[in-house]
């Protein structure tokens, strides 16, 4: 049985949503839409033979045939999108960040339970071959009990400011839920739940906007460790990286360059991981088309729960 699709959306992450789905080889997709450039929706339509390519999303979710869709639409969307998608019975795929609001998330995952639809959060980071390995090390006890951990992710502006709505809170976020979403449910997955949260935030460098671009967040996991997270949309340099401590080593982490360090006692190793950052949005893919046909979200697949509690972390952070 092949699964029929949708994919509102057609920017670049639209289309290898597109792409994953007829790669697959389970779904197919029947309709693209545009949020505002049809010749856009256009392109990824032809690329997998799209049969519908419309401005109007209504059209997809309003089509009978369509039994799932993703959402990789403005983040200030989701949450109307998602809604509409799961009370018209639609299984949804719905890109990170969840939504603008943990209000918003709730209504969200209110709508897919009624609907008895399933709703994943792109949390696609959890598919990238360095994360897992990281987590298979951090699962054997290689460094012991985790105490400490840390992420920086430091970059020159990666947002285009002439797009109206990336420049304001209500509609894209801030730079903490936007961009280090994908690292806050990272830490979560890594090492386990949060119960608080200390932070600081200010807007420093960028007149255009009206929210953060830079900050540092202190978490407190509900294991006894702690965690903070750095970030920046004015560094000159692109600074990725993620430290772990345990009690009995250290695991260091260079996302960007697939490779990861070890230092266990005397022992001390480096891993090189083979992959490309495309393919794990490819098996994100794959797994929500298996969890449609299992009838549950199968890990390591993102929750709606699992967005929502991202949306938590930021929003207690803002609340300071």
């Amino acid at each position: 049985m092949v699964l029929k699709v949708g994919v509102i959306g057609c920017s670049n992450h639209a289309r290898n949503h597109a792409l994953g789905y007829k790669l697959d080889g389970r779904a197919k997709v029947i309709g693209v839409s545009a949020h505002t450039n049809l010749d856009r929706a256009k392109k990824v339509g032809e690329e997998v033979g799209a049969e519908i390519v419309t401005l109007n999303y209504r059209d997809l979710i309003d089509n009978p045939e369509i039994e799932a869709v993703s959402i990789v639409t403005p983040t200030y969307l989701h949450a109307k999108m998602t809604i509409e998608a799961a009370e018209a019975g639609k299984h949804i795929l719905c890109e990170k960040p969840m939504a603008i609001t943990v209000k918003d998330c709730e209504a969200m995952i209110s709508a897919a339970k009624k609907a008895g639809v399933l709703l994943a959060v792109g949390f696609n980071y959890r598919f990238r071959r360095v994360f897992q390995r990281m987590r298979n090390i951090l699962e054997s006890q290689e460094i012991g009990r985790i105490v400490q951990a840390f992420v920086l992710r430091l970059h020159p502006n990666p947002y285009p400011l002439h797009v109206p709505w990336r420049t304001k809170r209500s509609t894209m976020g801030g730079l903490v839920l936007s961009m280090d979403c994908h690292d806050i449910d990272m830490l979560r997955w890594l090492i386990g739940e949060v119960n608080s949260v200390k932070a600081e935030m200010k807007r420093l460098v960028y007149d255009a906007i009206d929210y953060e671009d830079n900050g540092w967040l202190i978490l407190n996991f509900k294991n006894g460790a702690i965690g903070a997270l750095g970030s920046s949309m004015s560094c000159y340099m692109n600074v990725y990286e993620y430290t772990i401590l345990g009690t009995k080593g250290t695991l260091r982490c260079y996302p960007s360059e697939n490779m990861i360090l070890l230092k266990n006692g005397e022992t001390e190793r480096k891993e090189s991981i083979k992959d490309e950052w495309v393919n794990c949005l490819y098996r994100e893919i794959s797994l929500f088309i298996d969890s449609i046909e299992k009838g549950e979200i199968l890990e390591p697949l993102a929750s709606g729960e699992d967005g929502k509690a991202a949306n938590w972390i930021v929003e207690s952070a803002l609340s300071q």
